[in-house]
């Protein structure tokens, strides 16, 4: 298993905790509608979901710190569930960007950001 890099994508140091508003100035300048690059939006959300999340962010950490380190991340006993708690949260973050870029061709930019504020991410 690789792991993205998400404190690059968040440009903050590594390791540390992420601020809301860093979170949503990034968010408003990568929006697709804006850049069209739709995969780096959908990193940047699983980034923010990651790393905002403590016992997420912990389980992150441990296994980015060992690809830092030129380990291989290995899949046994003690780490299985972890990877599969960290793997189903990338993968339910990525889903619903993915809905959610598909809504806001719909609703435009301005819905996107009132399902932001009213349900967070």
């Amino acid at each position: 298993m690789t792991l993205l890099n998400y404190y690059n994508i968040l440009e903050i140091e590594i390791y540390s905790e992420i601020d809301s508003s860093v979170f949503y100035q990034k968010f408003k300048k990568f929006h697709p509608e804006i850049t069209k690059d739709k995969e780096f939006f959908i990193h940047l959300n699983e980034a923010y979901a990651i790393v905002s999340n403590p016992e997420l962010k912990n389980i992150y950490d441990k296994f980015l710190g060992l690809e830092i380190n030129g380990q291989e991340i290995e899949i046994n006993a003690e780490n299985t569930n972890d990877l599969e708690k960290l793997q189903k949260a990338i993968d339910e973050r990525k889903k619903r960007t993915i809905n959610l870029i598909k809504d806001s061709d719909d609703v435009g930019f301005w819905g996107y950001m009132i399902d932001f504020v009213i349900n967070g991410f």
